[in-house]
């Protein structure tokens, strides 16, 4: 988390907090938090499926409450001269044309180490389980609601600025890291455990030197 009560604007000193097991398979884990100071221009805030609307009640309920505080976060850091990333998957036509959209359209080529286009599950060799069953496609309401194309755009409490991005293609926002000399990437969504997938940034992370929950230290 950003610290708060923060005045040097050439520094972004936070909080970096992850779980490790205790002993291996013992399903024990132990929660280890550090300090970091990033580089702000080094920086980059992916915003991750948080949708104007979602097919799960529940799931709707939750991005309309953490939206306006995840804002507040956005402009705090935007201020600071983070890159913010928009990434609501499935509702690129809605921004199809918009200078954010071309941003991450135009960035220079930067090709991957591995293919980013296409979906990517869960690596038992290299990943951990879920801390969640997530067959239920991420509802929790009982009875489950009915599952049918809910979103369109991003939540509108979530302000896209003029000098943000927004891209849900793997490749994209690789090339925009890339370009930006981005080295850390921080995974904001209400689904991004789940989410983080081809679209955004499921296999980044699989390159990456340090990852601490959705703070991730990006290495391309």
């Amino acid at each position: 988390m950003l610290d708060e009560g923060l005045t040097d604007e050439a520094s972004l000193p936070h909080s970096l907090r992850r779980r490790r097991e205790t002993t291996a398979g013992s399903g024990t884990f132990e929660v280890i938090q550090t300090s970091a100071l990033w580089d702000p221009r080094r920086t980059a805030f992916l915003v991750c499926d948080m949708w104007d609307r979602h097919w799960c009640a529940g799931a709707s309920r939750r991005v309309d409450e953490l939206a306006p505080a995840m804002n507040e976060v956005l402009r705090a850091a935007r201020a600071r001269g983070v890159l913010i990333i928009h990434a609501p998957s499935g509702t690129m036509p809605f921004y199809e044309g918009t200078p954010q959209r071309k941003r991450a359209q135009e960035a220079p080529n930067s090709p991957a180490p591995e293919d980013i286009r296409s979906w990517r599950y869960l690596d038992p060799t290299r990943e951990p389980p879920l801390p969640i069953d997530d067959s239920d496609g991420g509802c929790d309401d009982e009875p489950p609601c009915p599952s049918f194309p809910a979103w369109t755009s991003q939540h509108p409490a979530l302000k896209i600025s003029a000098e943000d991005a927004v891209s849900d293609d793997g490749a994209e926002i690789h090339n925009l890291l890339q370009h930006r000399s981005i080295e850390n990437v921080v995974v904001m969504g209400v689904h991004e455990h789940v989410r983080s997938g081809p679209s955004v940034l499921h296999s980044p992370p699989r390159w990456a030197r340090q990852e601490h929950g959705a703070h991730a230290r990006y290495d391309g």
